[in-house]
């Protein structure tokens, strides 16, 4: 049956309940039932629970406990950003999924603004308040959108407990806003303080999104009067739970907690590639079939042993995915700082000698200087120190003990940055640049 199951593309997504089951499962409560059947018959079915590129299905929505309390809290935080593959859609569409029941007086709207300024922003935003029933016109400007949403608390028009709005993607937004004086920001505060803890909006987008905070715009900016959230990659519990959580129902068997904490380390503890790297495991019991690795007496359950996992690393196609999610992850905006930075801390490694160097910010001028990457080169402390806490952030650097500088957090991040010529002719390019 299992060989079947994951062999025959036209038996996907059927679950077989036979009568052994069936008497076994009178063996539990009621309202355990549906969790043991799932446990017992998943591992002969086929399912793919992992989902690395599109939109992630609620019962998925694994960890960022705190993260989506803070986001739900009417009275918190507004900016939320981090790296890719962090999982910042995954918080907003859950907190959507979450909070959206029109028929107790609870609304949320989830957008996706990337690459789209203010008016576009407007547009949508209105659409979606249609949409939902929430008004009734199409305004014109921001202020106007203010003055109808304050209208329908003052008056009473519209049952509305909560209100609110997800903005995703939103970097370019708020270059867009900074440029109109953050009058669409402004509008939107102005709105959460007429009715405290029934309106809130989220912005969501990449580290530079708190580059528009009190260091660059002042204290007296709107953006230093929002609190911000940022999203780190997991701790070890949650990563460990997003990966064994869904594989212990599909059958996998780990003999061996060692592996988990490779395939962990190889992930960085990013949700996303957590999420690619469980997709792979699940894919590969197909393989393993079709080339008459498996016993059909024996599994399931599935050992993920090291032989298995040997197996996944062989495969070019997937290590070079994991590899090139990676310095997405670095190249988060046209300037590559993430990545500039990520160069030197490479260059100061003594490939001869095998040895890890720490960096400072003055040894990263000094390279930069050396290689004229200048906007790197002429940054003040400040600046430069809180790009290396950002990348911090994204488990990419960690301080040495003793604050000689910063290293990798991971050896094979080295390795990822190519050899000694490959950096060299990088760091020349970006001074060409």
């Amino acid at each position: 049956l299992a060989r079947l199951m994951k062999t025959n593309l036209d038996m996907q997504n059927v679950l077989v309940l036979d009568r052994v089951l069936a008497l076994y499962l009178t063996h539990f409560e009621k309202n355990d039932r549906n969790d043991k059947l799932l446990a017992l018959a998943l591992p002969f079915a086929y399912v793919q629970p992992f989902i690395s590129e599109a939109r992630i299905p609620p019962e998925m929505f694994i960890g960022r406990s705190a993260e989506l309390a803070a986001i739900q809290d009417m009275a918190g935080p507004v900016f939320v950003y981090g790296g890719r593959q962090l999982g910042k859609s995954a918080l907003l569409r859950q907190t959507r999924y979450l909070v959206h029941h029109p028929e107790q007086g609870n609304y949320a709207i989830y957008l996706d603004i990337k690459n789209k300024d203010g008016d576009a922003v407007l547009g949508d935003t209105c659409d979606e308040l249609r949409r939902a029933g929430i008004l009734n016109k199409h305004v014109r400007t921001w202020d106007e959108l203010g003055r109808s949403l304050k209208d329908l608390w003052s008056q009473g028009k519209k049952n509305i407990d909560k209100l609110m709005i997800l903005y995703d993607e939103s970097d370019h937004f708020l270059v867009d806003a900074a440029a109109q004086q953050n009058r669409p920001i402004e509008v939107l505060k102005d709105i959460r303080d007429y009715v405290p803890g029934h309106f809130k909006f989220i912005f969501a987008g990449l580290h530079n999104v708190i580059r528009f905070d009190r260091r660059q715009l002042g204290d007296n900016t709107v953006f230093a009067q929002l609190d911000h959230l940022v999203v780190k990659p997991f701790g070890y519990l949650e990563a460990n739970e997003l990966l064994l959580k869904p594989l212990s129902y599909l059958g996998f068997e780990i003999r061996n907690q060692d592996i988990i904490s490779t395939i962990l380390a190889q992930t960085n503890y990013f949700p996303g590639l957590i999420q690619y790297y469980g997709k792979n495991l699940v894919e590969s019991i197909r393989s393993q079939y079709k080339n008459q690795l498996f016993t059909d007496c024996n599994t399931p359950p599935y050992p993920l042993d090291e032989s298995y996992l040997k197996d996944l690393l062989k495969d070019e196609k997937f290590r070079q995915k994991i590899d090139d999610l990676f310095m997405i992850t670095l190249e988060l905006d046209a300037d590559n700082y993430y990545a500039i930075i990520a160069l030197v801390v490479a260059y100061q490694y003594q490939y001869e000698q095998q040895r890890v160097v720490p960096v400072t910010l003055d040894t990263i001028r000094d390279v930069c200087a050396a290689y004229e990457v200048h906007k790197i080169a002429d940054m003040r402390d400040e600046q430069l120190q809180a790009l290396i806490d950002e990348m911090t952030d994204l488990n990419i650097l960690h301080q040495e003990e003793g604050g000689k500088g910063y290293v990798f957090n991971r050896y094979n991040f080295y390795m990822m940055m190519g050899d000694w010529d490959d950096i060299e002719r990088k760091l020349r390019e970006y001074g060409n640049a």
